[in-house]
């Protein structure tokens, strides 16, 4: 009686919340030393430049300690979104404004504050159907409905798109265009183009999630959405630290047009005042002293050679299983017969093994025929293990019709 009652207490927005399989699994994970996960999108913990972090950190205590360890500015660390604006957007040809950037706790952080400000029950959300299942969980708080778009190898069907925003409501339209999660395809030119053209004569907001942008592997320059666009007033666009420096900091930003500026930094002050001020400090100092390129050309020639064995492993070992080939990211986005990868999931994970199951990054759970694996954290001995497993579990699997 006294849960039943203080479960009476909580607000209705908590029957929306949505529990992510992924922070379960590496729940699971820190607690069972001995399971191989392709499940998070996690990098190699081996590439990072410890040397650097530790001259890093030894520099903000000894120089800036004063600024680190107090609270700081709702928007973020100047230098840090300097940082940001030169090297980042300006590597890609874009001209974003320090004073245009917010520095979040992660770009999770992002996707619920656009939830705070443009969501609820009347509110309808525009997806790629898959999608990114962060996303659904921040944004299903607020109880908006979905419509979804087919996601074709070279971006969303532009039809369907147009069709959508001339028949519906859209608050607006999510989408992950650069080696997108968890299907790894990346939007073409053309469709970048022809989509901004699209959403600005129907006058959609967009909010362009890049967190795998810079992971091409062979460092080739992809242009956003936003930046075809006429109205960016009418873009928010979504970065990380956790892809390309580590998920530990916390640290993502976003790109915030000056129409929701204020309204942007109220949402942020209301839920946490200001990002970690440490973290910021000693990865604006960790960028300033590590020669970025060299380090991003590192990552991505490792990543590149884990994606090859990954799928050379799989392809040898599971040959009934039809996968993409990505250019860049971190994940396979396999498609299993005649099964629910769920049901897989769970024998494989008695055995020792995590994987995504494909229904998570669908707004109506629809899809069972796919499932999501990681090919950057894993050394090449335990990515073999984790193949093999998984080899073996399927070979002894009821197959549907049989």
């Amino acid at each position: 009686m006294d849960v039943e009652w203080k479960q009476n207490l909580l607000s209705e927005r908590t029957e929306t919340f949505r529990p992510s399989l992924i922070r379960e699994i590496l729940k699971a994970s820190l607690g069972k030393k001995d399971l191989l996960s392709f499940a998070g999108g996690l990098p190699d913990p081996s590439l990072l430049p410890l040397d650097v972090f530790r001259s890093a950190i030894d520099k903000v205590i000894l120089d800036k300690s004063g600024i680190a360890l107090q609270y700081g500015e709702s928007q973020g660390y100047l230098p840090l979104r300097e940082w940001i604006s030169e090297f980042y957007y300006g590597g890609f040809g874009e001209e974003v404004s320090p004073s245009e950037i917010i520095i979040t706790h992660g770009s999770q952080q992002g996707l619920d504050l656009i939830g705070k400000l443009f969501l609820d029950n009347r509110s309808r959300v525009l997806t790629e159907s898959p999608t990114y299942l962060g996303a659904l969980q921040a944004f299903q708080v607020y109880s908006p409905s979905f419509s979804t778009l087919t996601l074709e190898k070279d971006g969303v069907n532009l039809s369907e798109l147009d069709e959508i925003l001339k028949k519906e409501d859209i608050t607006l339209f999510y989408t992950n265009p650069v080696f997108q999660n968890p299907s790894t395809y990346t939007w073409s030119e053309s469709k970048k183009r022809q989509a901004a053209e699209i959403l600005d004569s129907n006058e959609c907001f967009l909010v362009e999630d890049e967190a795998y942008r810079l992971l091409d592997f062979e460092g080739k320059k992809h242009s956003s959405i936003s930046s075809y666009r006429k109205r960016k007033d009418l873009c928010i666009q979504l970065g990380s630290f956790s892809k390309i420096v580590s998920p530990g900091f916390r640290l993502g930003w976003m790109r915030v047009p000056s129409g929701i500026f204020g309204k942007m930094i109220l949402a942020k002050q209301a839920n946490d005042l200001n990002s970690n001020q440490w973290s910021q400090l000693v990865v604006s100092e960790f960028l300033k002293e590590c020669d970025w390129e060299s380090y991003l050309s590192r990552i991505r020639s490792s990543y590149r050679e884990r994606r090859d064995l990954f799928a050379e492993t799989l392809k040898s070992e599971i040959p009934d299983f039809e996968f993409h080939i990505p250019d860049g990211g971190m994940f396979l986005w396999v498609r299993i017969p005649l099964t629910d990868s769920f049901l897989l999931f769970e024998e494989t994970f008695k055995k020792g093994l995590a994987f995504v199951p494909g229904r998570e990054f669908f707004p109506d759970s629809s899809d069972s025929s796919f499932l999501r694996m990681n090919f950057t954290v894993l050394s090449p001995s335990d990515m073999q293990k984790g193949v093999e497993i998984l080899a073996d579990v399927w070979k002894n699997y009821p197959r549907e019709g049989t």
